[in-house]
């Protein structure tokens, strides 16, 4: 015992104890930390812009020509070829809850509903984010979007009648936008439900 002794206090004066001022706090707040890290999203900026292919009210002012069209269901002139930016360069990119645009289609109304849809996603490096969609070395295809319609309930179509007389139908969706797993997801919802995914590779 008195050589254990004599070691210990051999020692005695080349040994401190560190004990910080908040000690008890400190593990407190280890612990938080320690439950909060599995919970802590790493934001991600969008290095492209990612958006979809739509049509648009026609405005000479920004729209080219060659994209004119009459739109004999809603009587006005649309622009074709159009882009929808989802996030563009720099943003953040939603890891959490996605970026959720709403669209619309219009069919003839003795026209069968088609069973499927395909939406073009749309990808560019271009530094500013195009408005129009022309392929280039910038500007390209990602992937698409098919759809199945089939599934959608009768009563998410509207029916309407323009000044003319035509009748038509018209579905109202989303196009969400989220980032999983180093991977780009694409949906669209209608009513709140997710009928259709596609997944791209993070670029």
């Amino acid at each position: 015992m008195r050589i254990t002794e004599h070691s210990l206090s051999q020692f005695e004066s080349k040994f401190v104890v560190l004990q910080p001022a908040n000690a008890w706090t400190a593990v407190v707040r280890g612990a938080v930390l320690s439950s909060l890290e599995g919970k802590m999203v790493h934001s991600r900026k969008a290095r492209r812009h990612y958006g979809i292919k739509v049509c648009s009210k026609y405005d000479e002012d920004i729209h080219s020509e060659q994209n004119k069209y009459w739109d004999v269901h809603e009587e006005e002139f649309k622009a074709t070829n159009q882009i929808s930016w989802h996030v563009q360069r720099g943003d953040d990119l939603p890891t959490e809850t996605p970026v959720l645009l709403g669209f619309y289609r219009t069919w003839n109304f003795h026209d069968t509903v088609p069973e499927y849809t395909n939406i073009s996603i749309i990808v560019s490096d271009a530094i500013e984010a195009p408005d129009e969609y022309e392929q280039d070395t910038d500007t390209r295809v990602l992937c698409k979007l098919k759809v199945n319609l089939g599934s959608v309930e009768r009563k998410h179509f509207r029916e309407h009648i323009n000044s003319t007389g035509i009748r038509y139908r018209s579905l109202t969706y989303k196009i969400g936008l989220s980032v999983r797993s180093g991977a780009i997801i694409f949906d669209l919802r209608v009513g709140g439900v997710v009928l259709g995914s596609v997944k791209a590779d993070f670029e």
